[in-house]
């Protein structure tokens, strides 16, 4: 979350991530305090799992078979 609160507040801005819509991607409540933040959605476990491993799944199937760059 972003506030301008270091500005005093004189922008008049507070911005949030989307991530506090989405029901997989948040797990805290309408409090959005630290307690809120300090819990792991299933969607941060499902992109790290996917995200993480793809790399090295690819360079496991693929290897040095990639194009070389022209």
């Amino acid at each position: 979350m972003y506030d301008d609160l270091d500005y005093g507040n004189k922008y008049g801005v507070l911005a949030r991530h989307g991530h506090e819509y989405d029901v997989w991607n948040y797990e805290g409540s309408d409090n959005f305090n630290d307690s809120d933040y300090a819990q792991v959605p299933i969607g941060d476990l499902i992109t790290t799992e996917i995200a993480a491993r793809l790399p090295c799944t690819v360079l496991k199937y693929v290897g040095n078979a990639l194009p070389q760059n022209r």
